[in-house]
């Protein structure tokens, strides 16, 4: 599977944004006003190189690649002439269709591939490798059923969810997505990127007022009291398990497939 985030525009003009090579398909239509949105493509029969296509009414785009499969940042300059590389930005994750977890939950939204497979994407975008421990970010996601078939697809939480050493949960967007009358929330999960312990702070963790933050294993009370308030299942991922919280609070571990990314 093919994962492609436009994370951030910074153009005016009609871009359509296309994908061609082991994956085919429109990424955006108007790329320009598009930040946030998400194309999924695969799997990819064979494996090979994604070829990337800008066009505008100054011309055909250029881009470049920043770091390497399988993940990695896309930057186009839309051929309007300044050469910045810094129109419209890509975040690209190529994932296997391996199982997320050990072995099935029996629970259909947490064993679907394509909720799996956004569940690997928000991992990959909390930075959880990162050595420097409180520049990895938690990130969330909403699951979606489509009311036309019933398909599950996922949403990423917008940028006012994120804030320094933490996550607040946009509930204005589960709210447009509930009206939008094509799609309703079904779920929400987000990722603990960081291992339990006792850490010094860093400083710019403003939200914690003490010289030491402790990190612990499992959802936090936030985490629980956000099933029970929105109704809805809560997925928690960490190093080395899944979480489901249910609305009436009963949680359930599930151990992480280590192979799998």
């Amino acid at each position: 599977m093919v994962t492609i985030i436009i994370t951030r525009t910074n153009c005016a003009a009609d871009n359509v944004l296309s994908v061609s090579g082991v994956v085919t398909g429109t990424v955006s239509g108007d790329a320009c006003d598009s930040e946030g949105s998400i194309a999924t493509f695969g799997p990819a029969v064979a494996g090979g190189t994604i070829n990337f296509d800008l066009r505008s009414q100054y011309g055909t785009g250029r881009y470049r690649v920043e770091g390497v499969h399988p993940s990695y940042t896309v930057r186009f300059d839309d051929a309007f002439g300044d050469g910045d590389f810094d129109d419209i930005v890509l975040w690209v994750r190529c994932t296997s269709d391996c199982d997320l977890l050990d072995r099935p939950s029996r629970d259909t939204i947490l064993d679907n591939p394509v909720v799996q497979s956004g569940l690997k994407d928000i991992w990959e975008l909390s930075d959880p490798e990162n050595p420097t421990m409180f520049s990895r970010q938690e990130r969330g996601m909403w699951i979606v059923q489509n009311l036309q078939d019933g398909s599950l697809t996922w949403v990423l939480f917008d940028n006012t969810s994120n804030y320094a050493c933490g996550l607040n949960v946009p509930m204005d967007q589960m709210t447009r997505l509930n009206e939008s009358g094509t799609q309703r929330v079904v779920g929400l999960a987000h990722t603990h990127p960081h291992e339990p312990g006792t850490y010094r702070n860093p400083g710019h963790c403003t939200v914690y007022q003490h010289n030491e933050i402790t990190i612990q294993d499992g959802p936090s009370g936030a985490d629980i009291r956000a099933a029970s308030t929105l109704g809805q299942p809560h997925y928690i991922l960490d190093h080395q398990h899944i979480y489901r919280v249910r609305p009436d609070g009963r949680m359930q571990q599930f151990n992480r497939n280590p192979n799998c990314r």
